[in-house]
C-alpha cells in the first residue's frame, strides 16, 4: 500500500478515490513528481523515534526528510527549539519558534 501526500500534510491512499479540501492539492518534490511513500515508511519512522528516545526537533526533522522536503536554515533553528521544549518550556518554545518565521 502506497500513500499520497497532499499539500494540507493529509495522506491518502493510492488508488482510492478521494475529493480535495479547498486549496489542497497533491504535494510534489523538487522535481515537479507527486510526494509517494510506501505504509513501512510511518512504522520505520514510528520504531525509530520510540527506540531511540529521539526528541521532537530532531523526529520532525527526520519526518520532513522523509517526505522529501529540504531543510532550510530556519529549520535547523526550529529544531534546535523544538529538542529544548522541556528545559525551556512550551510558552517559551513557542515565542522562540515565532521569531523564526
Amino acid at each position: 500500500m502506497r500513500w499520497i501526500l497532499l499539500t494540507s500534510g493529509r495522506r491518502v491512499q493510492e488508488g482510492v478515490a478521494f475529493r480535495f479540501a479547498d486549496g489542497e492539492s497533491i504535494a510534489l518534490d523538487d522535481n515537479g513528481r507527486p510526494i509517494i511513500f510506501p505504509d513501512e515508511t510511518e512504522a520505520t519512522f514510528t520504531k525509530e523515534v520510540e527506540g531511540q528516545g529521539i526528541q521532537l526537533g530532531d523526529a520532525i526533522a527526520k519526518l520532513t526528510k522523509a517526505f522529501g522536503i529540504k531543510p532550510c536554515s530556519a529549520c535547523e533553528k526550529r529544531r534546535q527549539i523544538l529538542n529544548h521544549i522541556s528545559e525551556i518550556g512550551v510558552k517559551a518554545a513557542l515565542q522562540k519558534l515565532k521569531e523564526t518565521f
